[in-house]
């Protein structure tokens, strides 16, 4: 049924989210705007309205195209707005007109030929390039795994980010992204790649340009192609648009409890969601590569990023560790847009003796990383499932993590580790405390941590699982 559609905020974001509705073939009823003197008048040939319009008509929807949208948001809630009526973030607006404008029947594929006798091609995702990152990482391996078990691929590269990982198991697609100005023509360079390696199954890691032209080849080639999603993360974008969408979605895979029951309150359909387990090394016996039983050795691998990794805390803990007399080194792999100013942080409060950063490290050397830590920390705001809190385990070290999407699944909170809340850092420190003056505990709970992972790891078959969603 076609709903009816307004735009809060009559400025420059507005007219150019209009733009873009024109684009795909949508008409919008009006915007909205909280100055009362645009009432009655048009903004770019488009009345427009106070607030109260969408009282009146309770079947439209809103999408706040202001730059601060929290505030707007709130209004519409106090004034008895459906939540799910309100369509907020730039990027989820532009889904939306590119689902009305695809289940309208008004998005054009053009596809000359496709080679029915060709074996069936997996095309993963890299939309934000080859970069380092769990969720990337993760598709590394995954596609050494399918290889193995004769699957061909490829890999479709977005070009926003310089490729910082060289990975030749599959050949690589640069897709021409960054260049270009409008969503639609992004999906479009997507959907004529994904055409031209019909049929195929797309294993979508982002909810973002390659989802959607898998989901528009899907509408228009159902029987070529199979479009599986993967919710690697707990954020609210990931759920709205895998949703709106899932009708050309054969399998939704979650990587932790938590997901899963999120994924059902968004709508979800039950029967398309599949639990993903991380497959990762885990040893039947335990080895420690400890040295120095006086110095508490803590670790973090992963992107240094204030966003979401909330990395700008580390000095934070340091600082609080040496209030409380913990003798430690922080010892920190990986690389991202914070890593030279806490580089520069840790000389200027002179920190090196409690720091050591050692930028990127092969995979292979993460086991062997892992078995010198003690604790592991992470300070993550959100994550899906973090594999380096099952890969830490693995080996033996401790994990001390905020109360993210996937913690409890491999954590219970005082027996294999601590879990506390996002932005608790005082919690936090406290718990590494009392590891550091409990030796005996901290080694008690990373056999703890150990044995988790490995009768989890003994039940995972990778192979009947990608079979059964990719043959099935």
């Amino acid at each position: 049924m076609k709903k009816d559609i307004y735009f809060f905020g009559a400025g420059k974001i507005g007219k150019t989210c209009k733009q873009f509705a024109e684009r795909c073939e949508i008409a919008i009823v009006g915007f909205i705007d909280n100055n009362k003197n645009l009432w009655g008048g048009y903004y770019e040939e488009i009345p427009v309205y106070s607030a109260q319009i969408l009282k009146e008509n309770p079947l439209s929807v809103v999408c706040i195209t202001c730059k601060d949208f929290q505030p707007i948001q709130k209004q519409l809630i106090e004034m008895g707005i459906d939540k799910k009526r309100i369509i907020t973030n730039i990027h989820n607006i532009y889904n939306m007109l590119l689902y009305d404008m695809v289940s309208a029947g008004n998005y054009k594929v053009i596809c000359n030929k496709i080679n029915v006798d060709k074996k069936q091609k997996i095309l993963i995702d890299f939309t934000n390039g080859m970069v380092l990152g769990g969720v990337e990482a993760w598709a590394y391996q995954q596609a050494k795994i399918w290889k193995e078990n004769e699957f061909d691929g490829l890999y479709l590269v977005g070009d926003f980010f310089k490729s910082i990982v060289i990975n030749d198991t599959f050949k690589n697609k640069m897709l021409n992204l960054a260049n270009q100005v409008d969503t639609k023509d992004m999906v479009d360079i997507c959907v004529q790649a994904i055409v031209e390696n019909l049929p195929c199954i797309t294993v979508c890691n982002f909810p973002s340009y390659i989802f959607v032209a898998a989901c528009i080849v899907k509408k228009y080639y159902p029987d070529k192609i199979k479009v599986i999603a993967v919710q690697h993360n707990d954020e609210k974008l990931y759920y709205d648009i895998f949703t709106r969408w899932q009708d050309f979605i054969d399998s939704c895979l979650d990587i932790s409890s938590r997901i899963k029951e999120n994924l059902l309150s968004y709508g979800m359909r039950k029967e398309i969601i599949y639990h993903l387990d991380w497959e990762i090394p885990c040893d039947e016996v335990l080895e420690r590569h400890l040295k120095n039983n006086e110095i508490l050795q803590i670790g973090y691998a992963g992107r240094i990023t204030i966003s979401q990794k909330r990395a700008d805390l580390f000095i934070v803990i340091a600082k609080e560790l040496l209030k409380k007399g913990v003798k430690f080194k922080l010892n920190i792999a990986g690389t991202g847009d914070y890593f030279e100013t806490l580089k520069s942080q840790v000389i200027s409060e002179k920190l090196e003796d409690s720091f050591s950063l050692l930028g990127v490290i092969d995979r292979a050397c993460i086991p062997d990383f892992w078995r010198h830590q003690d604790v592991m920390i992470s300070c993550s705001e959100w994550e899906g499932h973090s594999i380096t809190q099952a890969e830490a385990m693995a080996a033996g070290a401790v994990p001390v993590i905020t109360d993210v999407s996937g913690a409890k699944d491999d954590v219970t909170d005082g027996k294999n580790g601590f879990i506390v809340p996002v932005g608790d850092i005082a919690l936090l420190t406290d718990k590494i405390e009392y590891l550091y003056h409990s030796r005996d505990k901290l080694e008690t709970m990373g056999h703890m941590a150990h044995h988790t992972i490995y009768e989890k790891q003994k039940n995972i078959n990778q192979k009947d699982f990608w079979d059964r969603l990719f043959k099935g």
